[in-house]
């Protein structure tokens, strides 16, 4: 395609997407399901006039006092135990041990299979250094545990997120010496103590009640390590049974994208698409990081199904999994890798007005890939003035 004396258009694949730049949410660790789903409460009610106030209080400190009062003034209304949830939370992030205590036996009041509550309590306990509260709050949840794993899933499907949450680490204290071997592991920063808390939990000779948790901090553990191979086989069992964790699709997908294993890639890519179309918003994370974390995942698996396909050859593919990608990854460097990689496609498909397009506007995106992208319009103009006047 290129002529004598000119120089020909530069296509970048030794500077093409390593995905492993697109992984920019991949967890380190799982919070706990503690803030529930806000509730609806009835607008012509007292406690539903003082709730509406919650809505129009932009300062953050003086919505949480509103809260406080409100957990306070109706302590027999359902919404307390949001309440007292939202309170529990601050005093938590603030570090606040006894207080954190204090809400926690609030919330067991209202609600005595409070997990999450009873749970953060422990832990507050166990920062405090007192062992025999520690102690105390520990045997509440091994004995709280059997009564919410026996619990029956609530019929509004909106609850049914949170109940599972509760449920799953609840089977974590049905047996003590689990329950305590998990804990542990849970809160260990160390992978590698990680690890061998987590092979004495297994060699205990008991079956842990949930095996895809305890797989799934493996797979956190062998990842920090830098282990690859090893967190690939835990993040798989984990999808053996639970098989909408994104996180690990993604991973996953990546591996095999970076060991050129195509069929395997695109087909967790795939996988990945699907789970972020039909997954519904987990309830401890916010509308705004639940859409930036779809647009991670989206725009690594559509760019990495795009790339394979085009070092296959395959470019009208390759072209539609790319323009699908641009419309998930922004308008920093992640776009211009996409821009240029669609801007090579368009040229073997000898579509020169649409490659001409994506290379200018690569060409705008400050990086690596913004002086090769105006080399490249400037061959193409060369070359092909008729994509000037496809524009």
């Amino acid at each position: 395609m290129s002529q004598k004396g000119r120089p020909a258009v530069i296509q970048s694949l030794s500077h093409a997407l390593c995905v492993s730049a697109l992984l920019l949410f991949l967890a380190q660790g799982y919070a706990l399901g503690l803030l529930s789903r806000k509730p609806a409460v009835d607008p012509q009610s007292k406690e539903g006039q003082f709730f509406s106030l919650l809505d129009l209080e932009d300062d953050a400190d003086k919505r949480l006092e509103l809260i406080k009062q409100f957990a306070t003034m109706f302590p027999k209304h359902p919404a307390s135990i949001w309440s007292l949830e939202q309170v529990l939370e601050a005093q938590r992030q603030a570090g606040e041990h006894e207080n954190v205590i204090k809400t926690a036996e609030k919330l067991l009041v209202v609600n005595p299979n409070h997990i999450d509550a009873a749970y953060y309590a422990w832990k507050a306990a166990e920062a405090q250094g007192d062992k025999a509260l520690t102690g105390k709050w520990f045997q509440r949840l091994n004995e709280m545990a059997p009564r919410v794993v026996a619990s029956a899933q609530p019929s509004n499907a909106d609850d049914v997120a949170d109940w599972q949450a509760s449920v799953n680490l609840a089977q974590q204290f049905v047996a003590s010496k689990d329950g305590g071997l998990y804990a542990k592991a849970l809160d260990a920063k160390d992978p590698s103590k990680r690890l061998a808390i987590l092979d004495e939990l297994v060699k205990s000779g008991d079956d842990p009640a949930n095996r895809a948790n305890v797989d799934l901090l493996y797979f956190l553990a062998y990842r920090q390590l830098g282990s690859t191979g090893k967190a690939v086989e835990a993040g798989l069992r984990v999808l053996d049974v639970s098989k909408n964790h994104e996180d690990i699709l993604l991973f996953i997908a990546d591996y095999y994208f970076q060991r050129r294993e195509s069929g395997r890639a695109i087909a967790f890519c795939q996988r990945l698409i699907e789970v972020m179309r039909t997954k519904p918003r987990p309830s401890n994370i916010s509308n705004a990081d639940w859409e930036r974390q779809k647009a991670t995942c989206n725009g690594s698996a559509f760019y990495m199904i795009g790339f394979l396909q085009m070092e296959a050859g395959q470019y009208i593919s390759a072209d539609a999994h790319f323009r699908a990608a641009l419309g998930y990854v922004g308008n920093g460097e992640l776009a211009a890798i996409v821009l240029n990689s669609l801007g090579y496609v368009n040229l073997r498909l000898e579509k020169y007005g649409d490659a001409l397009k994506f290379y200018k506007r690569c060409m705008e995106i400050k990086g690596p890939y913004q002086l090769q992208a105006a080399q490249n319009v400037d061959t193409l103009i060369l070359q092909h003035p008729e994509a000037v006047r496809q524009q």
